[in-house]
């Protein structure tokens, strides 16, 4: 067994798998695993996740290529999104995320602002996830999708991370823990955050493998039986992940600490001022649903043509 490998090394291999033009042979690994100075078992994970993401990429792209229209549309979506965040003035990852949050409760992403939180008649698009939202149907990971999406065009670092959620149906002893939720990992000026867009909550990661609530503030929201968490990075692997999100995500298998230093405190200053600002700013909110009503109906519209699988 080698050493604990740094975060360079390991970044620098993970690299190397994802720009490597053909999916990476058994007869590889232990030359790869030489080179890069990880074991065995370390270098079939990062291969492994690699190998996904190329999959994953290779679908995405055909999507998108295949309903060009609705992806036009969604993209103009997140681009005057990001504009009216520049224009509130919002400056943090959190203030952005707080901002999608209430746009998406508040029903400016869906079609007669109407959305309803479930699964039934979804296209469930590999790679534009998010767009069933614009036909107002969406459940966590059409909206942990779509604000990954929103924050990587703003010039943010996002990724999907799978979760297993224990509540009143998934007890704390029951051993059949799987990915029951999907929240957004975020990376800014080298801190690592956990926002749950579902229910506009932060978490804190306490180890590599789980985390707490740190808050969950807005009691209209009712998720009141959440306990803890336990993060499956390699389920986040098969979601819609761009290179820059997966190294992000990755830094949960390297197995070294977090600059986490969030805290309720601070978290519940920025929630006040955040929702202040955009009571305050209802008018220019309405008419930024004005700018964007007609490429949410197109994507609804189109959406409705398309088969539910």
């Amino acid at each position: 067994m080698k050493n604990k490998i740094s975060n360079e090394d390991y970044f620098n291999f993970f690299k190397l798998c994802l720009n490597k033009d053909n999916q990476i042979s058994s007869g590889e690994i232990n030359k790869l695993a030489e080179i890069s100075n990880l074991n065995y078992t370390q270098t079939v994970d990062v291969i492994i996740m690699s190998n996904t993401i190329k999959q994953f990429h290779e679908i995405k792209r055909n999507n998108q290529e295949k309903y060009s229209d609705i992806f036009y549309h969604y993209k103009q979506i997140l681009e005057k999104t990001t504009n009216l965040a520049r224009e509130l003035k919002l400056t943090t990852s959190l203030e952005f995320s707080m901002l999608y949050t209430y746009l998406l409760y508040s029903g400016y992403f869906s079609k007669d602002r109407n959305l309803l939180i479930q699964s039934e008649g979804r296209k469930f698009i590999t790679g534009l996830y998010a767009v069933d939202i614009m036909a107002g149907k969406g459940v966590c990971l059409n909206f942990s999708d779509m604000l990954k999406d929103f924050l990587n065009d703003s010039g943010f670092n996002s990724a999907i991370i799978s979760s297993c959620e224990v509540n009143k149906f998934l007890e704390k002893h029951d051993t059949k823990k799987r990915a029951t939720h999907a929240s957004n990992l975020i990376i800014e000026n080298g801190k690592i955050y956990i926002y749950d867009s579902t229910n506009m909550r932060l978490l804190k990661l306490k180890k590599t493998d789980s985390a707490s609530i740190i808050v969950n503030y807005n009691n209209n929201f009712k998720h009141k039986y959440i306990y803890n968490y336990k993060l499956y990075p390699y389920d986040s692997y098969y979601l819609n992940l761009t290179p820059k999100s997966a190294s992000v995500l990755d830094i949960l298998n390297t197995r070294n600490d977090f600059n986490y230093s969030y805290d309720k405190k601070t978290y519940i200053q920025i929630y006040d001022k955040s929702i202040d600002t955009f009571i305050e700013n209802r008018k220019l909110i309405s008419d930024y649903y004005g700018c964007t009503k007609e490429n949410i109906d197109t994507i609804a519209n189109k959406l409705s043509l398309i088969k539910t699988p």
